[in-house]
Formats: structure tokens, C-alpha cells, sequence
């Protein structure tokens, strides 16, 4: 006989697995389609795409010398892969804090996703893919 919280669980993991096939059919589905951009999943390009324009060495000094060495502690995280949580715990410091030189850095490269934060990052130098 099933008790009460035995058929809870068992129901759990049914939705937890109808879930998890349900995120694998979707990162399959970008993976096709980023492979048909020429990218590969983790967002860095696998070979030149029409309309890339490379940053020349002027326009990544600048944007390196927008940000304050913090700031680009934080970038290089970022672009890392840390999430804000990680990046506070790698360099030491609150999460309030890394939030808010997260956002500041977005202010002062003028982007609103992580996606362009590490592209920036890329194209000036800070890491390399």
C-alpha cells in the first residue's frame, strides 16, 4: 500500500523528469540552431560570421579604460561564466556589491545582456575563447 507522501514523491519525479526531457529537447533545438549560424552553444564563434566586425586595438583600450580595475575583475568573471553570486565569492566581496558593479559595467559598455558583456570581453582582450 502506497502511503501519502510515497505517491507525492513519485509524482515529483515524474514532473521533475518531464521537465528535464523537456529542457534537453530545447538546448538541443538552440544547439541546432546556433550550428546553423556557425556558433557553437557556449556563444563564442566557431568561425567568422558575415557583419562581425573585429574591434580594432583603439576601441578596446578605450573600453578597458572606461572601467575601473574592479570593473573589470568583474567583467572578466562574468565572461568566465560566473554567475554574480560566484563572482562576489571568488573576489572577496558582497553580492550587493557584485550586483552593483555588474550593473554599473553594463551602464558604461551601453549593453543589457551577459551575452554582449562577454563578447566585449572577448573582442578587448580581457579573456580569450
Amino acid at each position: 500500500m502506497l502511503m501519502a507522501n510515497e505517491g507525492s514523491e513519485a509524482s515529483d519525479v515524474i514532473s521533475l523528469r518531464e521537465r528535464l526531457d523537456g529542457l534537453r529537447e530545447e538546448y538541443r533545438r538552440t544547439h541546432r540552431l546556433l550550428e546553423q549560424e556557425g556558433r557553437r552553444l557556449n556563444g563564442f564563434l566557431a568561425k567568422p560570421a558575415a557583419g562581425n566586425i573585429p574591434v580594432d586595438a583603439l576601441e578596446s583600450q578605450k573600453i578597458l579604460a572606461s572601467l575601473t580595475p574592479r570593473e573589470r575583475d568583474i567583467l572578466r568573471c562574468i565572461a568566465e561564466g560566473c554567475s554574480t553570486k560566484a563572482t562576489a565569492e571568488r573576489l572577496g566581496i558582497r553580492f550587493k556589491t557584485a550586483a552593483c558593479h555588474r550593473y554599473r559595467v553594463m551602464q558604461k559598455l551601453g549593453v543589457h545582456e551577459t551575452t554582449a558583456l562577454v563578447r566585449i570581453a572577448i573582442r578587448s582582450g580581457i579573456i580569450t575563447p
